[in-house]
């Protein structure tokens, strides 16, 4: 029963954006070996889960009972200390984030593994502070700066995708309860509609270029 209520609660109150980075996790967690660094990760959030490896996690927020609490723009680690790196949704809430993804780069491992998610046409939310969005030229430049290869990169939901995200979260928020319960039963219908972002004649037209986010590996 428990296990039923999850998953409900996962379906009904988890972004696509969210469900998108679990997916890409899950495919590409075989990248995550020996010592890893998790940054920004003291809450948990979606259905990743860790395997059993070395986990160390960074936050700001101590409330979140981190390993260490620390910055991304200053991390207390000496160089080339992990092999793999995960930071998922971090760097638009850090003003630095050019000192950040330095910081990243300086304490991994030669031939380690960077796994970045950064969402791109994609609602505030302050945590606590959310500074500004990358596009993928930008991401591009700043691998190149940082002696970075990219290995994969994955645009994550285009405008279908997006107008759904938009129509799920005006639903999720309304506070007349009766109807924001009936209307959750047209979520199965708004998960048909960001079908369409794989049809072959949205992928060829401009619609492509209204993307959620990126996932991206890179290796140092």
């Amino acid at each position: 029963m428990r296990k039923i209520i999850e998953s409900l609660n996962y379906y009904f109150h988890t972004t696509y954006r969210r469900k998108m980075i679990d997916d890409a996790l899950g495919r590409y967690s075989k990248y995550f070996s020996g010592k890893i660094l998790d940054v920004g990760g003291g809450r948990v959030r979606g259905m990743f889960k860790k395997k059993n490896e070395k986990w160390v996690t960074v936050d700001i927020e101590k409330k979140f009972n981190p390993d260490v609490v620390a910055s991304v723009e200053k991390l207390p680690f000496k160089n080339e200390s992990f092999n793999s790196i995960k930071a998922t949704e971090l760097f638009e809430h850090v003003d630095n984030f050019e000192k950040g993804l330095s910081e990243c780069t300086r304490v991994l491992k030669k031939g380690g593994l960077l796994i970045i998610s950064s969402p791109f046409l994609y609602p505030l939310h302050p945590d606590p502070f959310d500074f500004q969005r990358l596009s993928l030229q930008k991401w591009s430049n700043l691998a190149k700066k940082n002696g970075l290869k990219i290995l994969k990169i994955e645009e994550q939901g285009y405008f279908f995708t997006i107008l759904g995200e938009m129509i799920r979260g005006l639903i999720r928020e309304m506070n007349i309860l009766p109807l924001r319960y009936l209307l959750y039963l047209t979520f199965p219908i708004i998960d048909g509609l960001t079908l369409f972002d794989k049809v072959n004649i949205v992928k060829n037209s401009h619609l492509k270029k209204f993307i959620e986010g990126y996932f991206i590996v890179a290796k140092k």
